[in-house]
Order: structure tokens, then sequence, then C-alpha cells
């Protein structure tokens, strides 16, 4: 996904850091318009969906955007991972 973004000239922050007590991280972050982009894996997103939906939800209250994208949706179709991240950055513009 790094080097997609960077391909499409979309400028991220990796392992971005969002203050407060439980010390989440954002995979990818563009913190001046407070968009977040989460890579989950398969296994991981499935045993976790509860604990992403209230972690979602905090980022959500705090103002940030929080993309998701499962490890197949990048693999087998990064092109449209990227145009949804792109179609949000038009959004705020």
């Amino acid at each position: 996904m790094e080097k997609a973004l960077a391909k499409a000239n979309i400028k991220v922050i990796y392992d971005f850091p969002i203050r407060c007590k439980w010390g989440y991280r954002i995979d990818f972050a563009i913190p001046e318009i407070k968009l977040g982009i989460e890579c989950d894996g398969e296994k991981w997103h499935l045993e976790n969906n509860r604990k992403d939906r209230f972690r979602d939800k905090f980022l959500n209250e705090i103002g940030w955007t929080i993309l998701r994208f499962r490890g197949m949706q990048i693999e087998h179709n990064i092109n449209e991972c990227i145009n949804k991240v792109k179609t949000m950055l038009e959004a705020t513009k």
C-alpha cells in the first residue's frame, strides 16, 4: 500500500500515533485532514472486528475519517483502494 500511495503522489505518515490513553497508531495518516488508512489482514480483521469498531468510533469522535482495506482488497485491487483514498481527498477540498 505504501508504494501505491507514493506512486499516486499521496503523501502519508506511516504508523502515525494518536495521543490517547489507548496509544492508538494509524497505519497511514494524512493528519492535516485527519484521514487514516488502515490495512488489515483477513485473520486480524475477523478476530478484532469489535475492537476495530470501538477504535474507529473513538477516532471519528475526535475528527478522524478512517478507511479500512483488507489484505485481499489491497493485493487484488490496489487501484480501487487508491481511488477510494483519492475520492476522500477530493471531498476535503
